[in-house]
């Protein structure tokens, strides 16, 4: 009796641990791409992870000033199909007076093989519209157009690159031309916190 005791004693203590561990596992993601995704998501592959943000943006006096940098994480979600990324700026490290100045966002990021584009949604928490962008990309890089005008009547480009190895780079553009001419207005380098 003793011995069946201690063998359902440890059932539990493996089953306990084992759903423990079920529990901890994150809601959102997936593992990793799924097997059946287009093969363009394996462009981003390198992004997941998370990452440490140094950004730079263009003063009105044409000098480029540090920001506050922020976190960004990248994970595979949509069962594999997708990327999602989430920006915290400040990073959660750096304390702030007024939570509600934090900006949290997200974005969703998927290939669309019949298109032959990805197509792309950003979300804050605080007030705005989604905001949508289509792209391209090969091995090298990532270049994202916004699908429309913004209230400043302006559309932004948006460029990966550099995706390899423990950093990568990312500007913004502006053009207030319709695409004609574009004027790069903020920087970003990451570095892999993992």
């Amino acid at each position: 009796m003793i011995q069946f005791g201690k063998l359902v004693f440890a059932f539990m203590l493996f089953t306990s641990a084992a759903f423990g561990k079920e529990a901890e596992k994150p809601l959102y993601g997936a593992v990793s791409e799924n097997d059946d995704a287009p093969a363009e998501l394996a462009h981003m592959e390198n992004m997941i992870g998370r990452w440490a943000i140094e950004d730079w943006a263009l003063g009105q006096d044409g000098e480029w000033a540090p920001g506050v940098g922020a976190d960004w994480d990248f994970y595979y979600t949509l069962d594999g199909y997708a990327i999602e990324d989430i920006w915290v700026q400040p990073p959660r490290s750096v304390a702030v007076d007024d939570e509600t100045k934090r900006t949290v966002g997200v974005n969703l990021r998927k290939y669309d093989p019949v298109a032959k584009k990805w197509v792309m949604a950003w979300l804050t928490k605080g007030a705005g519209d989604v905001q949508t962008f289509s792209a391209t990309s090969d091995d090298q890089q990532l270049v994202m157009l916004e699908d429309k005008q913004n209230a400043q009547g302006s559309i932004r480009r948006i460029t990966f690159y550099n995706m390899v190895g423990p950093t990568f780079d990312w500007r913004m553009e502006i053009s207030r031309d319709e695409g004609e001419t574009w004027n790069e207005v903020y920087r970003i380098k990451g570095t892999r916190k993992d």
